[in-house]
Order: C-alpha cells, then sequence, then structure tokens
C-alpha cells in the first residue's frame, strides 16, 4: 500500500509530521531516514549530526568516539534488518518519478 499525496499532510505518524514541518516532499527513504534518528536517539543518546535536515537542536549530537561507533553499528544493524517493521509509519509514496540520468562527451571538431 502507498500513501497518496493528499493524504500526507492530515497523516496522524509522528514521523510523517515531522517530515511535513522541515518541507521536504513526502518520501519513504527520508521517513526511514527520519525513523533511524529517531531510533539512534533511543540506542545512543545522540543524533547523526549528518542527517542535518532532520536534525534536533535540543538533543545532542554524535560527537565523541564512542557516539560516533555507536551511530555507525547501529546504522549498520538498521538498514540491514527489515525496517519495515520499525518504520511501519512510513509507507511508500504513490506518486514516486524517477529518472535516468546519462552524459556523453567527444572532442570537437571531429575529425
Amino acid at each position: 500500500p502507498c500513501i497518496q499525496s493528499d493524504l500526507i499532510e492530515k497523516s496522524d505518524s509522528e514521523l510523517i509530521k515531522k517530515l511535513v514541518k522541515t518541507g521536504y516532499k513526502y518520501r519513504q527513504i527520508n521517513c526511514f531516514l527520519l525513523c533511524f534518528q529517531r531510533h539512534l536517539v533511543k540506542s545512543c543518546k545522540c543524533q547523526d549530526q549528518s542527517l542535518i535536515s532532520f536534525y534536533d537542536e535540543s538533543l545532542p549530537g554524535c560527537e565523541t568516539l564512542v557516539d560516533l561507533q555507536c551511530d555507525i553499528n547501529e546504522y549498520v544493524k538498521f538498514f540491514r534488518n527489515d525496517i519495515s517493521k520499525e518504520c511501519a509509519e512510513c509507507p511508500l509514496e504513490c506518486d514516486q518519478q524517477e529518472f535516468i540520468v546519462s552524459t556523453k562527451y567527444s572532442t570537437y571538431p571531429t575529425k
């Protein structure tokens, strides 16, 4: 199942509400990253500062070596497992667009 774009702002999901506040268009991957940030705060008592868009200034960042090691370990475990269970409130978006980008080059003038 997926979530229709007109229902996103009406969602009861804490994660979706937080995403809407950031001004980002809802994407499941962003919801998963925010879900990971929530998991990290519970597990390591700090937050990943590279996820700046989802950074909560009232919580400490993972800055010490111990914190960073915890962050890395949790990241690997989190995304290696079935995240759909922990992030059940992150449905797939119904209006996804994907583009394939390619470039070519040559020297000019050709002989």
